[in-house]
């Protein structure tokens, strides 16, 4: 299936325990960018994950997701490298996320 990025008005999701979904940005599928901060408690990290999911906007269809545990993450600014829903990886398709922990 082939997507034309310049249509796609790009939707991150981020879900720990609850879901957070921040701004849509249209028509730029290729770079958006969101400049948000997402915060939440954790109460067991050795049972939590984080999900990125970026969805088409309106179909809300998943084009890339990535999904990693809590006790993986490093503080600091980390790239995620995002898959297809058959969890292929797709070429040059990133998240650059600065990550931060408060014990």
């Amino acid at each position: 299936m082939f997507i034309d990025a310049t249509n796609v008005g790009a939707l991150l999701m981020l879900l720990i325990y609850y879901s957070y979904a921040n701004l849509i940005i249209e028509n730029n599928g290729y770079s958006p960018t969101w400049n948000e901060v997402f915060t939440f408690e954790i109460m067991q990290s050795q049972l939590a994950f984080v999900r990125f999911r970026i969805l088409d906007n309106p179909e809300r269809r998943v084009l890339a997701q990535y999904c990693i545990s809590v006790e993986s993450i490093r503080p600091g600014f980390r790239i995620i490298p995002l898959n297809d829903i058959r969890g292929k990886s797709i070429p040059c398709c990133n998240l650059l996320c600065n990550f931060s922990f408060v014990e």
